[in-house]
């Protein structure tokens, strides 16, 4: 996750050996280390425009991979992901949601999830004609901190109905709050979280799952390829999420007078 000289000549010695061994074919997660274009020159994987590789294949779990990376892009579909929950919501009678998600941090250079999630979030809400509902709430490594944004945000009278979390665990901590205030899921505010991960399912969270097998069995798609080599060209597979339901979405009881 670093560019510092010491991590990266650990990963070139790690890239040069495999180099060594005869591999020709390169999986690499690409939220791991979203490596700029010099870097990735720089390591080995891809020179001048090209790819030094028969065949890479970046996968991605929180959306596309930028344009300039050659090679099999397998991704979750966030663009569609973001339309799905929000229409999900828009049917229960909600129309001022709130995205909770990690802090943008000017220095840090791996963040292009963040970024990537709060434009589908934008994108989103305006397409489906709820761009005056819309909030973004942050959270950071500190949990004061965190407890008191989340508070200024929920006791509001105007606060949103329905929250869409980057990851599960995010409400974890923002049911405390939730509890403090003496608010109710779903009754005063239904969440809806996304990896589908244990932390749903022990509090009962709505999330997103991301259909990891399917993205498991198209990534060996691309490794069989029928003998085909797609060297310095790219082609990208969308990966659909599904919503599992569970009991932290309910219907807006305030619509109407919200409305009015």
């Amino acid at each position: 996750r670093e560019f510092s000289p010491a991590s990266t000549k650990v990963t070139i010695g790690k890239i040069k050996n495999l180099m060594k061994k005869g591999c020709g074919y390169l999986i690499i997660q690409a939220e791991a280390a979203f490596w700029k274009e010099p870097y990735l020159s720089k390591i080995g994987i891809y020179k001048n425009g090209k790819s030094m590789w028969r065949k890479i294949i970046w996968l991605g779990t929180h959306g596309g991979v930028p344009d300039f990376v050659p090679g099999s892009v397998v991704f979750s579909d966030l663009d569609g992901q973001m339309v799905k929950v929000l229409q999900y919501l828009q049917k229960l009678g909600h129309n001022k949601i709130s995205l909770l998600i990690n802090a943008i941090n000017p220095a840090e250079p791996f963040q292009h999830w963040e970024h990537a999630t709060i434009q589908s979030f934008v994108k989103a809400m305006c397409s489906l004609g709820m761009a005056d509902g819309m909030g973004i709430m942050t959270q950071t490594s500190n949990e004061k901190e965190n407890t008191d944004k989340a508070l200024r945000a929920l006791e509001r009278t105007d606060r949103p109905s329905a929250i869409v979390a980057a990851s599960d665990y995010r409400l974890v901590s923002l049911m405390k709050v939730i509890d403090k205030l003496g608010l109710k899921v779903p009754e005063d505010i239904s969440l809806i979280g996304d990896f589908n991960t244990p932390w749903a399912e022990k509090y009962s969270f709505t999330s997103v799952d991301k259909n990891i097998d399917e993205i498991i069995k198209t990534t060996i798609s691309c490794l069989n390829g029928n003998g085909k080599i797609f060297d310095n060209k790219r082609e990208e597979f969308a990966i659909p999420t599904n919503i599992i339901e569970r009991c932290s979405c309910g219907i807006n009881l305030n619509y109407k007078e919200e409305e009015k």
